[in-house]
Protein backbone atom coordinates (compact mmCIF):
# COMPACT_ATOMS: atom_id res chain seq x y z
CA UNK A 1 0.00 0.00 0.00
CA UNK A 2 1.30 3.43 -0.98
CA UNK A 3 1.97 6.21 1.54
CA UNK A 4 -0.45 9.00 0.69
CA UNK A 5 0.50 12.66 0.40
CA UNK A 6 -1.77 13.36 3.38
CA UNK A 7 0.08 10.78 5.50
CA UNK A 8 3.42 12.30 4.47
CA UNK A 9 2.32 15.78 5.56
CA UNK A 10 0.91 14.58 8.90
CA UNK A 11 3.55 12.06 10.02
CA UNK A 12 7.18 12.43 11.05
CA UNK A 13 8.53 9.59 8.92
CA UNK A 14 11.90 7.94 9.32
CA UNK A 15 13.22 6.61 6.04
CA UNK A 16 16.43 4.90 4.97
CA UNK A 17 18.78 5.02 2.01
CA UNK A 18 21.98 3.36 0.83
CA UNK A 19 24.79 5.03 -1.12
CA UNK A 20 27.07 3.53 -3.79
CA UNK A 21 29.60 2.55 -1.11
CA UNK A 22 26.93 0.50 0.77
CA UNK A 23 26.79 3.05 3.60
CA UNK A 24 23.34 3.48 5.12
CA UNK A 25 21.63 6.69 6.16
CA UNK A 26 18.57 7.43 8.28
CA UNK A 27 16.45 10.50 7.52
CA UNK A 28 13.52 12.08 9.34
CA UNK A 29 10.93 14.28 7.59
CA UNK A 30 9.72 16.41 10.54
CA UNK A 31 6.11 15.67 9.65
CA UNK A 32 5.54 18.04 6.76
CA UNK A 33 7.84 16.94 3.97
CA UNK A 34 7.35 14.50 1.12
CA UNK A 35 9.18 11.18 0.96
CA UNK A 36 11.28 9.83 -1.91
CA UNK A 37 9.23 8.08 -4.60
CA UNK A 38 10.82 4.71 -3.77
CA UNK A 39 9.75 5.02 -0.12
CA UNK A 40 6.20 6.13 -0.99
CA UNK A 41 5.66 2.91 -2.97
CA UNK A 42 5.12 0.75 0.11
CA UNK A 43 4.17 1.59 3.67
CA UNK A 44 4.85 -2.07 4.46
CA UNK A 45 8.46 -1.86 3.27
CA UNK A 46 8.89 1.35 5.26
CA UNK A 47 7.59 -0.35 8.42
CA UNK A 48 9.82 -3.38 7.85
CA UNK A 49 12.96 -1.24 7.62
CA UNK A 50 12.03 0.90 10.61
CA UNK A 51 11.32 -2.19 12.71
CA UNK A 52 14.60 -3.79 11.66
CA UNK A 53 16.76 -0.76 12.40
CA UNK A 54 14.98 0.13 15.65
CA UNK A 55 14.18 -3.28 17.11
CA UNK A 56 16.24 -6.05 15.53
CA UNK A 57 19.57 -4.42 14.83
CA UNK A 58 21.67 -4.42 17.98
CA UNK A 59 23.40 -1.28 19.20
CA UNK A 60 26.95 -1.94 18.15
CA UNK A 61 28.98 1.22 18.11
CA UNK A 62 29.45 4.70 19.40
CA UNK A 63 28.69 7.88 17.52
CA UNK A 64 29.84 11.45 17.26
CA UNK A 65 27.84 14.59 16.64
CA UNK A 66 28.41 16.10 13.21
CA UNK A 67 30.84 19.01 13.70
CA UNK A 68 28.69 21.21 11.43
CA UNK A 69 25.47 20.59 13.38
CA UNK A 70 25.62 23.93 15.18
CA UNK A 71 24.94 25.63 11.83
CA UNK A 72 21.41 24.18 12.10
CA UNK A 73 20.86 23.65 15.82
CA UNK A 74 22.58 26.22 18.02
CA UNK A 75 22.54 24.10 21.19
CA UNK A 76 21.65 20.46 20.49
CA UNK A 77 20.25 18.96 23.68
CA UNK A 78 20.54 15.34 24.70
CA UNK A 79 16.79 14.99 24.14
CA UNK A 80 17.12 16.29 20.56
CA UNK A 81 20.07 14.03 19.80
CA UNK A 82 18.51 10.86 21.23
CA UNK A 83 16.82 9.36 18.14
CA UNK A 84 19.68 10.38 15.81
CA UNK A 85 22.26 8.94 18.22
CA UNK A 86 20.29 5.69 18.45
CA UNK A 87 20.52 5.24 14.68
CA UNK A 88 24.21 6.23 14.54
CA UNK A 89 24.94 3.70 17.30
CA UNK A 90 23.51 1.09 14.95
CA UNK A 91 25.99 2.15 12.25
CA UNK A 92 23.78 4.56 10.25
CA UNK A 93 24.48 8.18 9.31
CA UNK A 94 21.54 10.11 10.72
CA UNK A 95 19.98 13.23 9.13
CA UNK A 96 17.31 15.71 10.22
CA UNK A 97 15.63 18.27 7.98
CA UNK A 98 15.36 22.03 8.17
CA UNK A 99 11.99 23.08 9.54
CA UNK A 100 11.09 25.60 6.85
CA UNK A 101 9.96 24.56 3.40
CA UNK A 102 11.59 26.21 0.40
CA UNK A 103 13.44 25.30 -2.77
CA UNK A 104 16.67 25.33 -0.75
CA UNK A 105 15.56 23.14 2.16
CA UNK A 106 18.23 20.61 3.17
CA UNK A 107 18.63 17.50 5.21
CA UNK A 108 21.55 17.99 7.58
CA UNK A 109 23.62 15.31 9.26
CA UNK A 110 23.20 15.13 13.02
CA UNK A 111 25.04 11.98 14.05
CA UNK A 112 27.91 9.99 12.55
CA UNK A 113 28.57 6.33 13.38
CA UNK A 114 32.05 5.48 14.65
CA UNK A 115 31.70 2.03 13.02
CA UNK A 116 29.48 2.42 9.93
CA UNK A 117 27.26 -0.51 9.01
CA UNK A 118 27.49 -1.79 5.45
CA UNK A 119 24.36 -2.77 3.55
CA UNK A 120 26.29 -5.90 2.56
CA UNK A 121 26.03 -7.04 6.20
CA UNK A 122 22.22 -6.95 6.25
CA UNK A 123 19.90 -9.92 5.78
CA UNK A 124 18.96 -10.26 2.12
CA UNK A 125 15.25 -9.26 2.51
CA UNK A 126 16.21 -6.06 4.37
CA UNK A 127 18.97 -5.26 1.88
CA UNK A 128 16.58 -5.72 -1.06
CA UNK A 129 14.10 -3.21 0.36
CA UNK A 130 16.84 -0.76 1.32
CA UNK A 131 18.42 -0.87 -2.14
CA UNK A 132 15.22 0.49 -3.69
CA UNK A 133 16.25 3.88 -2.26
CA UNK A 134 19.77 4.53 -3.52
CA UNK A 135 21.75 7.76 -3.25
CA UNK A 136 24.03 8.31 -6.26
CA UNK A 137 26.80 10.78 -5.67
CA UNK A 138 28.99 11.84 -2.80
CA UNK A 139 28.92 9.13 -0.08
CA UNK A 140 27.18 9.77 3.25
CA UNK A 141 30.44 9.88 5.20
CA UNK A 142 31.44 12.99 3.21
CA UNK A 143 28.05 14.76 3.19
CA UNK A 144 26.90 17.04 5.96
CA UNK A 145 23.98 18.43 3.93
CA UNK A 146 21.74 16.93 1.25
CA UNK A 147 19.24 19.02 -0.71
CA UNK A 148 15.71 17.89 0.14
CA UNK A 149 14.63 18.32 -3.47
CA UNK A 150 17.31 15.85 -4.65
CA UNK A 151 15.91 13.09 -2.42
CA UNK A 152 12.39 13.18 -3.84
CA UNK A 153 13.29 11.35 -7.05
CA UNK A 154 15.14 8.51 -5.29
Amino acid sequence: MEITTEQQMETDFDWFCVDDEAQIAHFTTAGFKRLPNSVVESIGNQATLLNYFEQELVLSSEYKVDPELTREVSDPTECYLKSFARMACRGLYSFDIETYASERTNYFRVAIPIAPLSADELPKPIRQILEKTRWRGIPFNLLSRIPYKSTLAL
